[in-house]
């Protein structure tokens, strides 16, 4: 580690050149592989799902855990008692929302008791970047002639 933190720093200080670090895709731990839909690295022992964790030592964890004494981690619970708050199944994130209104996707319930908070207090809803739509084809340019 200290060895790649002085190269990268001589690569800079000789060539101005700031080293883009990536996140590794594989692991070297046994049972834990990345999942790039969440962004977690998940923890997965014959078949059985063990978690998703933010770090590659917290998955890690989990799978050791499982091995030695068989213990299956307590999923985070997916209901909130937070008002406003509530879990997206799909991508895995906790959703704010208020009177029909979507607040966003955040990773943490508190993320989004926080913009339901806010949302109360201003009326601030928080700027939505544009979906893709599911089809490359637009309203109104399909035309059924009759066969």
């Amino acid at each position: 580690m200290e060895e790649e933190a002085a190269a990268a720093y001589h690569a800079y200080v000789t060539d101005g050149v700031v080293p883009v670090q990536r996140r590794r895709c594989t692991s070297s731990f046994t049972g834990v592989s990345w999942v790039k839909g969440p962004g977690k690295w998940k923890a997965m022992c014959k078949s059985k799902v063990l978690g998703y964790h933010t770090t590659e030592e917290g998955a890690a964890q989990a799978y050791e855990n499982y091995v030695k004494d068989g213990v299956v981690p307590v999923k985070p619970s997916t209901f909130s008692h937070l008002t406003g708050v509530s879990w997206v199944k799909g991508p895995g994130k906790w959703k704010a929302h208020c009177k029909g209104k979507h607040l966003g996707l955040h990773d943490t319930e508190e993320g989004a008791a926080a913009a339901y908070d806010k949302y109360v207090a201003d009326g601030v809803v928080p700027e939505k970047r544009p979906r893709p739509t599911s089809s490359r084809l637009q309203a109104g340019r399909c035309r059924l002639t009759p066969g």
